[in-house]
């Protein structure tokens, strides 16, 4: 569905974008050769689809045909560095640990048109394929890119450098970041050392809590705006403030806290989720630094062994999730 304008001015539905598939195409690497593709237990934990949507403005200078015709191109000679988005996962009949198959499959690419010339906020459209992109052409002359994904291929830093080599290709230059697609670098330990408790983050002990900000590093635009969107979570909340306590998780990036670092082109996942608790209370009555404090220290707490612990418990607990799934940023709980 979209929205319009109705003669008051006020947002209603009005009708069904009307998008029409013009062809659909199996990109394949400009070069191939079989191998089996090793994915971490950070990745298996992500085997879920993802999308990501961008859009571009009409430019007369650059012809849609020959636009789409330059980005298919362009797909099937990134794919070479990246030939497991054209892959397929299957388990390891050794290890029965999922495995990516690399160039045993294509990557989907399909153009579209839509009906609609002026779309206010349509409503999600999940794609559902293993890797696919969709370019969807608007009567204006503008389009938008649509990818989507299994989350196993990589997490979002990966993937924004994924669109930034692709960028280069379209512009004629050379990959200026080439994928680093050792993912053993993020293996279990043998044998798995837990030090760690991490098998349900709600229950773990909260951290020693400071009423003031001590310092002004911890006091980022992430650390600012995350505690003020806690803050607002935590006060719609009801019915016995006192017993009530709510957890806040965000990702964090391992790449420069793992000891030796991980390379910035890492393609896999490398991000595990931080966390902060705070009664209901505290969340109402608190200053706004004391809850920067707590995001900060749900960050810091993220150490090379935190890391390490957190992968070798996903070795010991093993399986994946399957399927779609969201999750909430910030949950309540009763104690």
């Amino acid at each position: 569905m979209a929205t319009s304008k109705n003669d008051d001015g006020n947002a209603t539905l009005v009708q069904d974008l009307k998008v029409t598939v013009q062809r659909f195409s199996k990109v394949f690497p400009a070069n191939k050769w079989e191998r089996d593709m090793f994915v971490s237990n950070i990745d298996l934990a992500a085997n879920f689809n993802t999308g990501v949507i961008n859009f571009f403005l009409p430019n007369s200078a650059f012809p849609m045909d020959s636009v789409i015709e330059k980005i298919e191109k362009t797909l099937q000679d990134v794919l070479v560095k990246y030939d497991y988005f054209a892959g397929r996962l299957k388990r390891d009949p050794h290890t029965n640990r999922l495995v990516i198959v690399c160039n045993a499959g294509w990557m989907g690419f399909a153009v579209a048109t839509i009906a609609l010339e002026d779309i206010s906020s349509p409503d999600d459209q999940p794609l559902c394929a293993f890797q696919y992109m969709q370019v969807t052409i608007f009567k204006c002359g503008g389009f938008t890119m649509g990818y989507s994904a299994n989350h196993m291929l990589s997490d979002g830093i990966g993937l924004r450098v994924f669109f930034e080599n692709v960028a280069a290709l379209l512009a004629d230059k050379p990959i200026p970041f080439p994928p680093y697609n050792n993912r053993r670098a993020l293996a279990a330990r043998t044998p798995p050392r837990v030090k760690f408790s991490h098998n349900d983050i709600l229950k773990l002990k909260k951290e020693a809590k400071m009423s003031t900000v001590e310092g002004t590093d911890i006091i980022t635009s992430f650390n600012a705006v995350m505690a003020h969107l806690w803050r607002c979570r935590g006060s719609l909340s009801e019915n016995d403030p006192e017993k009530k306590t709510s957890t806040i998780l965000y990702a964090v990036d391992l790449r420069s806290r793992l000891q030796p670092p991980l390379p910035l082109t890492y393609a896999g996942n490398a991000i595990i989720s931080a966390y902060a608790t705070a009664s209901i209370s505290e969340l109402k009555e608190k200053p706004l630094g004391y809850l920067v404090q707590l995001i900060s220290q749900g960050t810091t707490r993220i150490t090379n062994e935190y890391a390490r612990s957190h992968i070798d418990w996903l070795e010991l607990h093993t399986g994946f999730p399957h399927g779609d799934f969201s999750v909430s940023m910030v949950e309540n709980r009763i104690c």
